[in-house]
Order: C-alpha cells, then sequence, then structure tokens
C-alpha cells in the first residue's frame, strides 16, 4: 500500500473532528481547494493519486493536487 501522509490525517479523524475542520473552513474566504481535497480524500478507500484527479477532474486543483498537499503539511504544524 503506497504511504500517503494526507490520507491516513484524514482518516484518522473522528465524525466530529472532520465537521470541525469543514465548519471551520467555511469560515474563510475565497476558493477553498484545500477543502475539495479533503472531501475527495475522505471518500476514498484506499491512497490513489490517479482515482483522486478523476475524482476532482474539471477542478483546477486535479492539475496541482502537490500544491494542496503541501499546503495540509505546512498548516498542520501550527
Amino acid at each position: 500500500m503506497i504511504k500517503d501522509n494526507l490520507f491516513q490525517l484524514i482518516h484518522s479523524l473522528n465524525k466530529s473532528e472532520k465537521r470541525y475542520f469543514k465548519v471551520y473552513s467555511s469560515l474563510h474566504g475565497g476558493k477553498k481547494n484545500y477543502l475539495k481535497l479533503f472531501n475527495a480524500v475522505g471518500k476514498q478507500k484506499k491512497p490513489d493519486e490517479g482515482q483522486l484527479k478523476k475524482m476532482l477532474s474539471g477542478e483546477p486543483l486535479a492539475r496541482n493536487i502537490h500544491v494542496a498537499k503541501k499546503y495540509f503539511r505546512e498548516n498542520r504544524k501550527q
């Protein structure tokens, strides 16, 4: 199985933690690519970047998934 820290992080959250993240992120203005990525990864059964790109097809995010993942990693440390 491919090691994907973001996948592991999202799937380690309980239901209330996921809800809190979504509510908190709604307080911020602008586009929320990280929230789209959060929802897509949350629906996956196993980490698969190809499947993730298909899930996000039509979104500019699909071409730059690595940027959104980096955003998660950097902001998680705060």
